[in-house]
């Protein structure tokens, strides 16, 4: 488990150097551990190094002494002062009151009892004594509005009209691609398809770009299509690479957490609720025409209460958009490893004594098979470190590297080539588990 906890420790730390912003709540719902974990290392990573790897290491909880039980007596005293000091200073009384009159008590003293000298120690026995009011559930705050067409939000909703076929596809048929721009709530754009795999979606995202440019950053959740299985500890789908490699930001959403792309999700619920219901398409081709008529009229025509569009249509609340640049016309495939540097992946070394990342297998040993190793990416090297027990064990060049560059047509073939390849072998190990 120790393999575990450093890659979320790595995360957490990787967080806050690329995204300080972040508040402590965000950074719980992305590494998924408690308030409490992420308070005490975000303290601890921010004393160290980026690069300095033994921070990651658990540190004995042991104390250093053990302090003696707060004596009985000294609790009740306490308790009494938090319900009879109101009355005599007519307002509540914190710990530092209620240490004041504690030293005061000549009873106490006289007892030989330890009294209490931190304030912690008093709100903790007022705490369990339920004398704490605890605040209220923190409200909604809105997100902070960003630039147009400086993020864009990716995600995939059903046509729940067109029926399944005899011997076809029983679920999700017919689906929409869609893509909104963050800073306008501009629909990009809206591909439906009835044959979405990891291949099919990287064409229509080059399709995307090919058509609107290159924005600074593509937003999605963690569907198969998109970052590949969830065994893989996040190591860069085809996808990912794809838009790495052109320089675009990938933020992936936590599982569970559809707020994190509010704007394409509220984009689903109006593309149904106003488009799909009232057309009711039965084919692929009826669900295409009611899209594009319906695109047509929410950027152009329909009126948009969000924050940025004031109550008017997208297209009108922003007549003029900022180009963005056009795809390049080579491309370096190997670019996406400087994304990953020193990104930690847990792996369970497998009974032949190897280890999977990507589609790539990589020989350990014999005698770790069933352990868990923790694999660091070192980009300017080309190699993996790898890791058992927190002491580094073997180093191997990474596979399937490039080495020069690629025209974008070749690099997006190549890429919707894995794409493929990843998306057969998921829907062979989804056969498995359901058998």
């Amino acid at each position: 488990m120790e393999e575990v906890w450093i890659a979320d420790r790595s995360k957490l730390r990787e967080l806050l150097v690329t995204q300080p912003e972040l508040k402590t709540r965000d950074l719980v719902a992305r590494t998924g551990r408690s308030e409490r974990w992420v308070r005490k290392w975000r303290q601890r990573l921010a004393q160290t190094s980026p690069s300095d790897w033994q921070a990651l290491q658990r540190r004995s909880s042991r104390p250093h002494r053990l302090r003696p039980a707060v004596d009985e007596r000294v609790v009740e005293a306490i308790l009494a002062l938090r319900d009879e000091l109101p009355a005599r200073l007519h307002r509540v009384a914190g710990a530092p009151t209620i240490l004041y009159y504690i030293h005061q008590d000549k009873t106490l003293h006289g007892l030989g009892v330890r009294l209490p000298t931190s304030r912690s120690t008093v709100w903790k026995i007022l705490d369990r004594a339920k004398r704490i009011a605890r605040r209220a559930a923190r409200q909604h705050e809105p997100l902070p509005l960003v630039g147009p067409m400086t993020s864009w939000e990716l995600d995939f909703t059903d046509v729940p009209s067109v029926p399944a076929t005899p011997g076809g596809k029983q679920q999700h048929v017919v689906e929409a691609l869609n893509v909104v721009d963050c800073g306008t709530s501009l629909l990009v754009e809206s591909f439906a398809g009835d044959d979405y795999t990891a291949e099919t979606t990287l064409l229509a995202v080059r399709d995307l770009l090919v058509a609107h440019g290159l924005p600074p950053q593509l937003r999605f959740d963690r569907d198969p299509r998109l970052v590949g299985s969830a065994a893989s500890d996040l190591f860069p789908s085809a996808l990912v690479r794809f838009l790495l490699c052109l320089d675009i930001d990938v933020d992936i959403c936590p599982p569970h957490q559809p707020q994190d792309k509010p704007y394409v999700e509220r984009f689903n619920r109006t593309l149904k609720a106003e488009c799909l219901r009232p057309a009711h398409p039965k084919t692929l081709a009826d669900t295409q025409a009611a899209i594009q008529g319906f695109q047509d009229l929410y950027n152009h025509e329909r009126p948009h209460q969000g924050r940025a569009c004031a109550n008017q249509p997208p297209r009108v609340a922003f007549p003029t958009l900022p180009a963005l640049p056009p795809p390049p016309p080579t491309v370096d495939p190997d670019r996406w490893l400087a994304h990953f540097h020193h990104r930690p992946f847990t792996r369970r070394v497998s009974p032949a004594g190897s280890i999977k990342l990507g589609k790539h297998a990589y020989y350990l040993s014999r005698q770790w098979r069933g352990r868990l190793v923790t694999v660091y990416l070192d980009a300017p090297q080309h190699v993996f470190h790898i890791q058992l027990a927190g002491q580094l064990v073997k180093t191997l060049s990474i596979k399937g590297l490039v080495g020069h560059e690629l025209s974008f047509e070749d690099f997006t073939e190549r890429l919707a080539l894995e794409a493929r390849s990843a998306w057969k072998a998921w829907q062979r190990r989804q056969v498995r588990y359901v058998t």
